[in-house]
């Protein structure tokens, strides 16, 4: 619910952070238009994470950083980029199918992953293609924690592709590209990224592991690298992506690399349009901004800060946690009821005006206050409930020494080699493990993890025994895991 008369702030921050820089840009409007006011680059890849925690502590101050304009880029060469076709144009069967499919995209279970999708293409015959990114659940669990500890939320989790797209339309203009598909390459400091765009969508994604770093060791190796990987991501778009073929390409990204390459070399070598474009071509951007880029900046890609800073959107591919989304749902709705609250305040003082400037009319206004007033507790009920289910889920969350994240440190010690059978808990202080594996050695790997762990002591081995299984060689094994005494005690109390 947007009210006219609350007035926001306007500073959009962006933060990104990869395993070598922490990167940020601020956006906000000046004199009418959004404009990139600020931006930093700092090394972080030798830093633990308290001290990372106090960077972006510090930045937080210096910045002024509105959590409700707070946005993290995850860079997107930390996720699994997917392009599948389902039959159908339902948004709400295309959102079942992929619930049923993801596990085949991915070699994580469903509680290690965040995924969204968006459909990029409908066929004639009914079948719609979508853009799936997959990043693993610890990635973005560390985002969240080290903002949190330094004090902030995220408005919005997206993949830094999404920000190179919104960047594109501002450094990009052309209007052939709006009907025929082109390449955009992002090159950053060990990494760039890769994306093909059409009519303002992205629908094709990857990453190759070439950047600054690789080019100043060896230019001239990595020029016919970069060549390579280019026709090769091309390739693989054309086999998914039939009768939709690049008509250009466009590199951005760090100057130290762009400055130095010859798009004419490049055009003869893809056989395509080729445009090298600067970071800050056509970009909205303050003076001090412009007058300050170089250094440090110009070793890495700020494009997908930039974008998402001038032009975020919330109907995007968002990486936020479900619960997080369940949560933040809630007290939108709660904010909501209160707003209403107030209002049916505010038209109840109004009604009783009424109502005593024109008595004659009392049952009729007292039937219209009992439905409002029905009408709120309605809704208070069930935000009683549902604020109890909260506080359930929260104690549940909260015993150390529960089942479930016994069962959870199982499952993180294990290896993928080893394949669990059956986990019998005795009701008690003990949990009897099942399983098999290709090599007996996976399986006193998998014993010594169990013993190492906090939960455990003296596992013990009940059997190991080898059998053939369609012509290969299967161990199978009984592991007897004691709960240590803390967590006995845990239980008992719980």
């Amino acid at each position: 619910m947007n009210l006219p008369f609350v007035k926001y702030k306007n500073i959009v921050t962006v933060l990104e952070i990869d395993d070598n820089w922490l990167k940020l840009a601020q956006a906000q409007i000046l004199q009418g238009k959004q404009k990139v006011s600020r931006t930093l680059v700092t090394k972080i890849d030798k830093i633990a994470e308290e001290e990372l925690i106090k960077i972006i502590r510090d930045l937080a101050k210096e910045y002024k950083i509105d959590p409700n304009y707070f946005i993290i880029s995850i860079p997107s060469h930390f996720a699994s980029i997917r392009n599948p076709e389902f039959p159908s144009l339902d948004l709400g069967e295309i959102k079942d199918m992929v619930e049923l499919q993801i596990g085949k995209q991915t070699p994580y279970s469903i509680n290690e992953i965040v995924y969204d999708y968006q459909r990029v293409y409908m066929s004639p015959d009914g079948y719609s293609r979508l853009i799936l990114a997959i990043v693993r659940r610890d990635i973005i669990d560390r985002h969240i924690r080290v903002i949190e500890k330094a004090g902030l939320k995220a408005e919005g989790i997206v993949l830094s592709s999404e920000g190179m797209l919104k960047w594109s339309q501002f450094a990009h203009v052309d209007a052939k590209s709006k009907t025929t598909p082109f390449l955009l390459v992002d090159i950053d400091y060990s990494v760039s990224s890769l994306i093909v765009v059409l009519n303002n969508k992205m629908i094709f994604n990857r990453s190759i592991s070439l950047g600054l770093s690789q080019f100043i060791q060896d230019t001239d190796k990595w020029h016919g690298e970069f060549i390579e990987e280019i026709n090769r991501a091309i390739y693989a778009y054309n086999n998914e992506m039939v009768n939709k073929e690049i008509s250009k390409i466009v590199i951005s990204g760090s100057e130290r690399v762009t400055a130095r390459l010859n798009d004419n070399l490049l055009r003869d070598a893809f056989n395509l349009p080729v445009d090298i474009i600067a970071q800050f071509k056509d970009i909205p951007a303050t003076k001090e901004v412009l007058s300050l880029y170089g250094g440090k900046i110009k070793d890495v890609s700020l494009s997908s800060l930039i974008g998402l800073s001038l032009k975020y959107e919330k109907k995007g591919i968002s990486l936020i946690p479900q619960e997080i989304r369940i949560e933040r749902s809630m007290k939108k709705r709660a904010k909501e009821l209160y707003l209403l609250g107030i209002l049916l305040a505010f038209t109840l003082v109004s009604i009783s005006g009424i109502f005593l400037e024109k008595f004659y009319n009392k049952e009729h206004y007292l039937n219209q206050l009992k439905v409002k007033i029905a009408s709120i507790q309605d809704r208070a009920g069930k935000l009683k409930v549902m604020a109890q289910r909260i506080n359930l889920i929260d104690s549940r969350a909260g015993a150390n020494g529960s089942v479930l994240n016994i069962i959870y440190e199982i499952y993180r010690v294990i290896s993928p080699e080893v394949h669990l059978l059956s986990m019998s808990f005795d009701g008690k202080y003990s949990i009897d493990i099942r399983g098999s594996s290709t090599e007996m050695s996976d399986v006193f790997k998998f014993v010594n993890e169990l013993e190492k762990s906090e939960y455990f002591e003296n596992v013990k081995t009940k059997y190991v025994s080898k059998n053939k299984v369609e012509g290969q060689e299967i161990a199978d094994f009984e592991i007897i895991c004691p709960f240590n005494r803390t967590i006995q005690r845990t239980l008992r109390d719980y």
